[in-house]
């Protein structure tokens, strides 16, 4: 857990107690003065903001997490897209006689090609989802 994610907690347990305190009347008002249900709607207020903060937040570190496990498959994709590629080559060289072989292994290659393609955008993504550059 963040800071962020610690403070809501702690202003909650902070608050939890100053309506505690302000309700049972260990807090005594003037007479003919009680605040009670105006204090109690203000903080439920402002820990409803915070709770939304906190929310917010593990929403971005989802985010994140996310694009940094769509990253790894990229990655891990990318380098078994080089390995069918360099299969795929070594293949080539060995059906040059064959002509439906060869018209196989252009497929797969054209296959390869547009696969590159497509990833090129994905690896350029940096995960900075939520913050500010």
């Amino acid at each position: 857990m963040n800071f962020l994610q610690w403070l809501t907690i702690a202003f909650t347990a902070f608050l939890f107690l100053l309506v505690l305190t302000y309700w049972f009347g260990w807090s005594k008002p003037d007479p003919g003065k009680d605040y009670r249900w105006q204090m109690l709607s203000a903080l439920l207020g402002i820990e409803g903001l915070l709770i939304g903060v906190f929310l917010q937040e593990n929403r971005v570190q989802d985010k994140e997490r996310q694009v940094i496990e769509a990253r790894e498959v990229v990655a891990n994709s990318s380098r078994n897209l080089t390995r069918l590629e360099d299969l795929t080559n070594r293949l080539g060289r060995q059906v040059e006689a064959v002509p439906a072989a060869r018209a196989s292994v252009d497929s797969i290659k054209t296959v390869i090609s547009n696969t590159r393609r497509l990833q090129a955008p994905v690896l350029r993504i940096r995960p900075t989802v939520g913050r500010e550059q």
